[in-house]
């Protein structure tokens, strides 16, 4: 047994288990330190956009290889269409950054930001998928672990930059995405041979249905964007008071 495989009665990795810690503490620290090293040192819009294309061609292979793994396992050619959210937001989110050239403050962002983000962090931290095989090393395992990753690193790498600007008044733009998100579960449900998308048919949690779900996201980001925007305004009052007339 390698160090990446969990120490079970079944062998599999498990949620917390070893393997998912080790690869927690390596990839949070190799996050963290990229971060810190690219803020440092990419200081020209030439070195920060060759930073945010890099990350986003890590995401967009991450998802691609996820899928194609998922797909050769399942053998079903149509497994490769993301079906979840976080899914279909690496997929989107990689190819919308790397479209959008240098235009990452655009209001599509302003959805894909917030979702990659908090779905990159739940997933990471509970990816009920870890056991479907014995070792971490698992294709559809590692791939679905690093897109995850690399979902959240790309969100918080472009706030980190200034490349994106969190803004209330944008708020509408979460609850227009949840609408296509839905809008593409229920025609992959009701049309093509998939059993469940966007959660419709199978809830993240028995309670939480998907229309109970997206206003809770939409409650909890307009709450967090409005007191971020209070921190700024008294931040930026302090400022002003402290200046010399």
């Amino acid at each position: 047994m390698t160090p990446f495989e969990s120490v079970t009665t079944s062998g599999n990795p498990t949620v917390f288990g070893l393997a998912h810690i080790l690869y927690l503490v390596i990839t949070t620290a190799m996050m963290v330190a990229s971060l810190i090293l690219i803020k440092k040192y990419c200081k020209t819009k030439r070195s920060q956009n060759i930073a945010v294309i890099i990350a986003a061609s890590l995401l967009l292979v991450s998802i691609i290889m996820n899928r194609i793994t998922v797909s050769l396992y399942s053998g079903n050619w149509i497994s490769l269409v993301p079906t979840s959210f976080c899914g279909m937001t690496s997929l989107l989110f990689s190819v919308a950054a790397l479209i959008f050239f240098r235009r990452w403050n655009h209001s599509i962002f302003h959805f894909f930001i917030y979702l990659a983000f908090l779905g990159g962090v739940i997933a990471n931290f509970y990816p009920d998928y870890i056991g479907q095989a014995s070792t971490i090393w698992h294709g559809r395992t590692i791939t679905g672990l690093l897109h995850h990753t690399f979902a959240t690193y790309l969100a918080v790498l472009l706030v980190v930059l200034g490349l994106f600007k969190p803004e209330l008044r944008r708020w509408y733009c979460l609850p227009l995405g949840f609408t296509v998100y839905m809008t593409l579960g229920l025609f992959m449900v009701s049309v093509l041979p998939i059993s469940d998308a966007m959660h419709i048919n199978n809830p993240i949690v028995p309670v939480l249905e998907w229309y109970i779900i997206g206003p809770l996201f939409v409650a909890l980001q307009v709450t967090s964007l409005a007191i971020y925007e209070r921190i700024k305004q008294v931040r930026n009052k302090k400022k002003e008071t402290s200046q010399p007339i």
